[in-house]
């Protein structure tokens, strides 16, 4: 066997380490990816949950009242609900740019979509958003959310979360209650 044949397997021998090198890389790449989107939908669940929560624990009685543009509202408390609906808009801008950069995956975009439009029925909410989007958001998710809020209808009755809700236990209570006894005959 010659030099030349020995510098040809050798080279042969090093092309396939390549392709395993880049077989492996490309592995690495993907399960990478894989792990950056499962970070960011932890992070997302555990932003929507902190604000969820500072909402429920603070200011839900403001939240509900705001939403449905309740005139009583002082200066103060609609400072402090447009307050609070400028960091559910920064949330959901986050949210935007994950999905168009491949980050947030349509199933989970879709559930935010369908949440903004729960709060684009609202009034007050939609007044915030007409408040703060010329200030605060580029032309992009500005456009993407005034699309979701005119194709949302408006929803002016605070309590028509809480009757659908009662309903639905009616309904549930109805299923799990024992059925009637019937009455024997006694001869």
């Amino acid at each position: 066997m010659s030099l030349s044949d020995l510098a040809a397997i050798g080279s042969f021998i090093g092309g396939v380490a390549v392709v395993v090198s880049f077989v492996f890389l490309a592995f690495q790449l993907r399960q990478s990816t894989h792990n950056q989107r499962t970070s960011i939908a932890i992070q997302r669940t555990a932003l929507t949950q902190e604000l969820s929560l500072g909402i429920l624990a603070h200011d839900l009685g403001l939240w509900l009242r705001g939403g449905f543009a309740d005139p009583s509202l002082t200066d103060e408390e609609i400072a402090r609900y447009q307050g609070v609906a400028l960091m559910t808009f920064w949330l959901y801008e986050e949210h935007f740019y994950q999905h168009r950069d491949g980050m947030l995956d349509p199933g989970r975009w879709a559930t935010n979509i369908n949440r903004l439009r729960s709060f684009m029925a609202q009034p007050g909410y939609r007044a915030a958003w007409r408040a703060a989007a010329p200030i605060y958001f580029e032309a992009d998710f500005r456009h993407s959310v005034d699309e979701i809020m005119h194709a949302t209808p408006l929803n002016t009755d605070p309590t028509a979360f809480v009757n659908a809700w009662k309903a639905l236990v009616a309904e549930e209570r109805a299923k799990a209650a024992p059925p009637p006894i019937a009455a024997s005959a006694t001869p």
